[in-house]
């Protein structure tokens, strides 16, 4: 018997699903009655490249958060700064001047974390031994491998192990990520729902949401530790799903959020002191070396969970926003800040004169840089290194004009760009998969900048909103959150699903399209709806005195945005061999036949800006042509080719041959698997730039008909 080959058994007891093999020796995978805990194992280990890439990494931040412990405690209890700035003398400095109460406090807790995350390394390194006995032997993917195979192929592996599930002995790509992302989809859809009420209930706040690290922990300890049965490893509380007790149950969740809101309360302090050290000494050196960076606009966390589709993993997002950020820079730059930029010139000009000054004196007599003395006391030097500093910042604020940007031209020297704001923003779409209505067709308005400005912000804005969110945090747990406890609990209750092998997940995440599907994109197409099984009489968005209910509860059976059928798109762009359900085949044939009567493939740009995955020119295949490209992007999207099948242009360009199996030619197999990906994800973006002209075409027609009114 060879090592792949293992006959496995399973045994229920006690409610738990276990593995056991005839194998020669003991398997020992511990956790295998948790098949959420392995698979995510199992993903974290592939994310995190392997068992030495996610041993060093913890091991070294562990050493990090000790260091930073250390050397705060160090300079806060043995420098007298008194005795040094008098005498500048180092040792006579240095010396224990014992510990303040509330230092004593802050490092008890911090050790006491410590510690906790020292026994999280030991247990997650053994479990980490055992899946990467799992990737070798039974999935056949060596660390080496596992630097660059793509996930998909993985999967792939993973369906053909036997055993894995006692209840669905043939698991999918979509089981995988349904147990991988079950309480994550929930958190996708409430926001989306916009359900979760994220608003600091303070003046001068308005309506402004924060979503941050500190947040997203303790929605995940007060929502799903209290929705999610811990005697059911992969079902909610059936209490959840009876009409009758919701009312009891969110008062609960109400209690909860408001005790962690107290606990968050008296916490804030020490947490709040702990993340200004760190970050200083995190972003102390970055901040010296360059100043610019800071000014750089990245997505906010809040812009993360609204842009995130269902069932999408970490690193396919990841990829999908950093190649968004680009495109979005542009349309920030596309906006004239004329007043900003001449200012930036000018204090950029007077302060580099003055260092430039300086510097100049320091090569004439370099002692003269440290003994001369400009203001209170300050050295040349230190205001070389503070100007320095402010022109950078100045540089990093003024556009660049030695290149001219995509459409644009060059006079004079100085680069000019055609500013087309819709233009980028139908772009950039095809990424962030989020337009809201008030953005279509005013994507040229000062108004939609400043709402996309506050999805796509400042490094340091995003820095110090970490950092504060530490003290409103509480205030959001104790008042908005708490309002809208009642509306979770409904949510939780309408929309769970008991899914076959897979337990309690989100019903958006398995892709009901037939019952929850949006016509707004592209749902007519598919069929009439089924009736729904949701309680629309009991839902939050149901009032019988309003005249609105109808379409209210209508839209609570939808996500906002097509969330739902972007998720399904998407799941599907990213993994090409997965077979969805009739409904859904029948869905995207009816998406790639409204692509082909269009006419958008035919102003679809084909050259690198839209991250085409080849420039075809082959005459004799026609490869060139728009035509065969929708074609080649579709069948790659509807799963109608393989890799064995799959033939890109510069594959067919370079081989007079067809190969049948991997075997023949792997080389070519693996390119050709990975070309039939990346012409899928090519095939989603071109969907998601019909629905932005469809709905700029719908939002027109609406416009004109306002007009004519």
């Amino acid at each position: 018997m060879t090592d792949s080959n293992f006959n496995y058994q399973l045994f229920h007891d006690d409610g738990a699903n276990y593995l056991e093999t005839n194998a020669p020796y003991r398997r020992g995978y511990t956790h295998l009655h948790n098949l959420d805990s392995f698979l995510s194992k199992v993903y974290n280990y592939y994310a995190g490249k392997g068992f030495l890439c996610i041993t060093l990494s913890k091991g070294l931040n562990l050493v990090s958060l000790l260091w930073v412990i250390f050397l705060a405690s160090f300079l806060l209890t043995s420098v007298d700064y008194g005795i040094l700035f008098d005498t500048y003398n180092l040792k006579q400095a240095v010396y224990f001047r014992g510990f303040h109460p509330f230092l004593v406090i802050c490092l008890l807790i911090f050790c006491v974390f410590w510690l906790w995350q020292c026994v999280q390394f030991v247990i997650e390194s053994r479990d980490n031994l055992e899946i990467r006995q799992f990737y070798q032997q039974d999935l056949r993917i060596s660390e080496n491998d596992l630097q660059t195979i793509e996930w998909s192929r993985v999967v792939s592996r993973i369906v053909r192990v036997p055993g894995l599930c006692i209840t669905k002995p043939d698991i999918t790509a979509l089981d995988i990520a349904n147990r991988i992302m079950r309480k994550e989809n929930y958190l996708i859809t409430l926001i989306n729902k916009g359900i979760l009420k994220l608003n600091i209930p303070l003046p001068y706040f308005g309506n402004r949401n924060m979503v941050t690290k500190t947040i997203e922990w303790s929605l995940s300890f007060t929502i799903f530790s209290y929705v999610f049965d811990p005697r059911n490893l992969d079902g909610i509380n059936k209490n959840i799903l009876d009409p009758n007790k919701t009312h009891e149950l969110a008062q609960g969740l109400k209690k909860r959020f408001q005790m962690m809101g107290l606990v968050s309360l008296l916490l804030s302090p020490f947490i709040f002191v702990f993340l200004l050290v760190y970050f200083v000494f995190k972003y102390g050196e970055e901040i010296r070396a360059r100043p610019g960076s800071f000014t750089a606009r990245q997505w906010s966390p809040l812009a993360r969970w609204k842009f995130r589709e269902l069932n999408e993993l970490p690193h396919i997002f990841t990829r999908r926003l950093n190649a968004s950020v680009q495109l979005a820079e542009r349309y920030v730059n596309s906006f004239p800040f004329d007043v900003l930029t001449i200012v930036a010139r000018f204090v950029s000009f007077v302060v580099g004169s003055i260092v430039v000054v300086l510097l100049l004196i320091g090569l004439y007599d370099d002692e003269a840089l440290f003994n001369v003395e400009l203001l209170h006391g300050r050295s040349a030097l230190w205001f070389v290194g503070v100007g320095g500093s402010i022109v950078a910042l100045c540089r990093a604020v003024i556009p660049d004009s030695s290149a001219p940007a995509t459409g644009g031209y060059v006079t004079n020297g100085v680069a000019v760009e055609l500013v087309e704001p819709e233009k980028i923003m139908e772009d950039l779409v095809q990424y962030t998969h989020y337009l809201p209505k008030s953005w279509k067709g005013n994507a040229h308005t000062i108004e939609v900048l400043n709402e996309f400005t506050q999805l796509f912000e400042f490094k340091i804005v995003i820095f110090f909103v970490e950092l504060l969110s530490v003290l409103f945090a509480p205030f959001i747990l104790l008042v908005s959150l708490s309002n809208s406890a009642e509306s979770v609990i409904a949510f939780f209750r309408d929309f769970t699903v008991n899914e076959p092998g897979v337990g309690d997940v989100c019903k958006f995440a398995v892709f009901p399209l037939e019952e929850h599907g949006n016509p707004a994109y592209g749902f007519n197409a598919v069929g009439s709806p089924r009736a729904s099984r949701v309680d629309v009489a009991t839902s939050p968005m149901h009032s019988t005195h309003s005249s609105r209910s109808s379409l209210q509860d209508k839209r609570w059976l939808f996500t906002k945005q097509g969330k739902m059928e972007k998720s399904f798109l998407n799941f599907k762009a990213n993994n090409p061999e997965w077979k969805p359900s009739k409904q859904g085949e029948k869905y995207l044939q009816n998406l790639a036949d409204a692509l082909s009567t269009s006419t958008i493939h035919q102003n679809y740009s084909l050259d690198g800006s839209t991250n085409m995955p080849y420039a075809a020119s082959s005459e004799n295949l026609n490869t060139s042509t728009p035509n065969y490209q929708l074609n080649q992007m579709m069948s790659s999207l509807l799963g109608t080719t393989s890799p064995n099948e799959y033939q890109s242009p510069s594959t067919l360009n370079n081989n007079n041959q067809t190969f049948n199996s991997p075997a023949e030619s792997p080389g070519v197999y693996l390119h050709a698997e990975r070309q039939r990906l990346q012409d899928s994800i090519a095939g989603l973006n071109m969907i998601h730039r019909h629905f932005y002209r469809s709905n700029q075409q719908q939002t027109n027609q609406e416009l004109n008909n306002s007009k004519l009114l």
